[in-house]
């Protein structure tokens, strides 16, 4: 890596003959002043050696994009100082919760699909896709961060049984792409869809695709 000092992407996926936590490898890593992307994809990481990973404040500070994606062994991960990220990669790493991810520029985009994730989810950053497909959802808050930010969120294949909205917040600026199938949901709620600040129903009026296939809806709001 020393003869590449300009490298700002690095790909490192399934790449088992190296070994990414030994001091010299990390060492090496933290001297590319201008490596900005980094992917780790199927290394079998933990927490722990991501954090030694990341331990450089240099390379914190400067990622903009991060894929830890299929390290099963992973289960948390926490986004303090990572202040220019946008894109961040976590599917299948066996996350339970998002209690560790903060972010305070926000995100363009996140994926938590193929996880464990059971508790109650809210966002407390902007995000501009969010996957969480594929996890053990049973509600979903659709909070202020993710309402004028969000132009796709996927929450299929999931256990909801409801989507929730903060009552103060009544309409989306932004939100293309909705996906709700294969989930448990028995019925949409009319509260779902009305602006009450205008008292109309147009507060998805730029959504552009709904899915709710395969759920157990048997009855829609009238004015829905």
């Amino acid at each position: 890596l020393d003869t590449v000092p300009n490298l700002s992407e690095l790909v490192l996926d399934s790449c088992y003959c190296v070994d990414l936590v030994s001091n010299s490898t990390i060492v090496a890593l933290h001297r590319l002043p201008k490596l900005n992307k980094l992917s780790l994809a199927r290394l079998n990481l933990t927490a722990a050696s991501v954090e030694r990973i990341l331990s450089d404040k240099g390379l914190r500070s400067r990622l903009l994009y991060l894929d830890l994606s299929h390290n099963r062994e992973l289960h948390s991960f926490s986004g303090a100082d990572m202040r220019e990220l946008s894109r961040l990669y976590l599917r299948d790493t066996n996350l339970q919760s998002l209690q560790q991810l903060d972010f305070d520029e926000g995100l363009a985009e996140l994926d938590l699909s193929a996880n464990k994730i059971a508790t109650e989810v809210t966002f407390w950053f902007y995000c501009g896709r969010v996957d969480l497909s594929h996890n053990r959802l049973a509600s979903f808050f659709i909070t202020e961060f993710l309402m004028y930010d969000a132009w796709s969120i996927d929450l299929s294949f999931n256990q909801l049984t409801a989507v929730h909205m903060e009552p103060q917040h009544t309409r989306f600026t932004a939100l293309n792409y909705l996906n709700l199938s294969q989930n448990w949901l028995q019925f949409l709620d009319e509260k779902f869809f009305v602006d009450a600040s205008k008292d109309s129903f147009n507060m998805f009026s730029e959504l552009l695709e709904l899915d709710l296939s395969a759920n157990r809806i048997g009855s829609v709001a009238p004015h829905a």
